[in-house]
């Protein structure tokens, strides 16, 4: 078929309108196309300012294929264009994650077409943080570019330095992918994007943590270790990555920016950014490592101080075969603190912490590819003086430093003004979160009281890392007799008072409950889980029984009581007994005696000094006597007086 003329130069002069339409870019109803690309990042799972990836849109539009060809921003009545970016925890964004940055703190949008002085002409960022009735941040970004701005395919604007309150959403579950949506705001239709979602985050678990517990005897000075007052016990916490890349120094082999360091977010400045061109660490220097504080809580009276390694090394080797120990976590001078127990009351025991940060000789050449894991083994050093406070201590492990503010509060991330004049942006901040052994990777935790600093219920996130045991003392009273003519009076001293006599060389104060257990001759044993008896007044004399609890014999105090008095205690009661009985005292420094006499105290039968039988807690099992006298292994044997 043939146009007319006529058509032909209609036709010419339509194509030469768009022609003049697309060069000149004088046009603002125009639509334009947008390539959007995500570089996602590891972010963690306890994590209240943690650095998602950058998101990059690209002017790519067929219709500005033309060399020059460049439409200008702006919607058609000649307002401003409005991008919006939203920050959610599935590719529709649903479920939004809060954004932690202060509304001209951090975040930065930048691109040569926009870059003047340094800064984005023509972009604006705001990040909406009044939210009725709480105040939150929001998970919302809007890009303004001012009207009238030429924009050619090719042309550059990149967000990054955004940081999220990981914490606080549904990404605190291991492995949850970030994700952002961008979309146009006032004019819908004066831009497309291709994709319109991309994914900037996956979350991770910090760290894990893991305790090998040992028991510390109060009688052994210093470290409660029978090996001797110099020998630590072998009880540890173990730190290990979340995953391998979980674990950052603040500045790899202390040479500054090298080859050995992680570069966050991308390489060279080479996006006309408001850092210098030849800066790799594209999010600035950070203030610190990755810290960790450790925290032991439950420390009995008993303890007079806690001394924390000025380094714990990492065990691992990584796969490359380097020997481990090229990493470390470093204690940070001042950081410890410690909180002696209340003396006599479990209710109130102690606490200390620590804190240490990471270092490495090689963040991306070897740490970075290895799960790295570090064994800390604070020793807790016993009092000279109070023997006597039992407790079992637990170790949790927290990501530090801590994020104090509400999770209601406004956007506070660590980042101001001078930090970002000197290029240095501090490190994330996290939940107080401790954490145990978790076999799924999500968090188990739990939180000591920040203000008592005292155990509370419910410390799942916190393992058995120490148990204070008291070095009993074991009396065997061979002959015990109960007739209906004869009674036995048993006595057990707790000698430990002797500083008057000994000085500074005096046995340690301890005290503690007496337990009897009794074997008839005929019956054999006649209870399983021994007898508290309730007896004398300490210091009353006579053979009177408090029936209303079980009395704590301290030092210099007297257990006094009748077989009888013990025997009517046994279910059911008993009124005759031939046998023996052991007494087990709470407290290392223990003797006794038995008196068999008739009822009226009027004939003595017998009397005779218990023997004390060694701890095996402390000694380890019993000789035959054929090996007591073994002077090789000295291992004591049989019964004897022992102190």
């Amino acid at each position: 078929m043939n146009l007319s003329k006529a058509c032909k130069l209609a036709l010419l002069a339509s194509f030469s309108c768009l022609l003049l339409m697309v060069f000149s870019g004088a046009a603002y109803s125009a639509t334009v196309h947008w390539t959007v690309t995500g570089n996602a990042t590891e972010v963690i799972t306890t994590g209240r300012s943690e650095v998602a990836g950058s998101v990059t849109l690209i002017v790519d539009d067929p219709a500005l294929a033309f060399p020059g060809a460049s439409v200008l921003s702006g919607t058609p009545a000649g307002g401003v264009t409005q991008l919006g970016i939203t920050y959610g925890l599935n590719s529709n964004s649903n479920f939004p994650i809060q954004i932690d940055n202060q509304p001209d703190s951090g975040i930065r949008v930048y691109g040569p077409a926009f870059a003047s002085a340094g800064l984005p002409l023509g972009l604006i960022v705001q990040n909406i943080t009044s939210l009725s009735p709480t105040g939150q941040c929001s998970g919302f970004i809007t890009i303004i570019i001012q009207p009238g701005v030429p924009l050619k395919n090719g042309d550059t604007i990149k967000v990054d330095g955004v940081r999220l309150r990981v914490d606080v959403s549904q990404a605190n579950t291991v492995n949850t992918d970030i994700w952002v949506q961008v979309q146009s705001i006032n004019d819908p239709t004066g831009n497309t994007f291709s994709p319109d979602t991309v994914r900037v985050a996956k979350s991770w678990p910090p760290l894990l943590v893991s305790t090998a517990v040992d028991v510390a005897y109060l009688c052994y000075r210093n470290w409660g270790n029978p090996s001797g007052p110099d020998a630590f016990l072998a009880q540890k916490i173990t730190i290990t990555e979340g995953f391998t890349r979980a674990f950052v120094a603040k500045d790899s082999n202390g040479a500054g920016v090298d080859s050995t360091d992680r570069v966050d977010n991308g390489g060279p400045n080479s996006l006309g950014g408001p850092f210098p061109g030849n800066l790799a660490n594209f999010l600035g220097l950070p203030l610190n490592g990755t810290q960790v504080k450790v925290y032991l809580s439950g420390i009995p009276a008993s303890i007079e101080s806690v001394s924390w390694p000025s380094q714990a090394f990492n065990v691992i080797v990584p796969p490359s075969g380097p020997p481990a120990g090229f990493s470390w976590f470093q204690f940070i001078a001042g950081s410890s603190s410690f909180t002696a127990g209340t003396p006599g009351d479990p209710t109130k025991p102690g606490s200390a912490s620590a804190t240490y940060e990471y270092v490495t000789n090689n963040q991306t050449g070897l740490s970075d590819s290895t799960t790295e894991s570090f064994v800390f083994n604070p020793q807790l050093k016993l009092s000279a003086t109070n023997q006597q406070d039992t407790g079992t201590v637990l170790a949790g492990v927290s990501l530090w430093p801590p994020a104090t503010d509400n999770v209601s509060s406004g956007c506070v991330a660590p980042y101001f003004a001078a930090d970002y004049a000197a290029l240095k942006i501090g490190r994330p901040r996290f939940a107080t979160l401790y954490y145990s052994t978790s076999p799924n990777g999500n968090p188990v935790t739990g939180n000591p009281d920040a203000t008592t600093k005292q155990l509370t219920g419910g410390l799942t996130g916190f393992g058995i890392y120490e148990t204070f045991a008291p070095c009993r003392c074991y009396l065997l009273f061979p002959y015990v007799s109960v007739t209906s003519y004869y009674d036995t009076g048993l006595t057990v001293a707790n000698t430990s008072m002797d500083s008057q006599v000994f000085g500074a060389l005096g046995a340690p104060i301890q005290g503690g409950t007496v337990t009897w257990w009794l074997y008839d001759s005929l019956l054999k044993s006649l209870n399983t889980t021994g007898i508290n008896l309730p007896a004398t007044t300490p210091g009353q004399g006579g053979y009177s029984v408090d029936l209303t609890g079980t009395p704590v014999y301290q030092a210099g105090q007297t257990f006094q009581a009748l077989a009888s008095q013990i025997l009517a205690l046994v279910t059911p009661a008993k009124t005759q007994f031939t046998g023996y009985m052991i007494a087990r005292a709470n407290f290392q420094y223990c003797h006794g005696i038995a008196d068999i006499t008739d009822k009226t105290f009027a004939n003595a039968a017998m009397g005779y000094v218990a023997s004390v039988i060694p701890d095996p807690a402390v000694k380890g099992p019993y000789r035959t006597a054929s090996a007591a006298a073994d002077v090789i292994t000295k291992l004591l044997a049989g019964e004897s007086l022992n102190n």
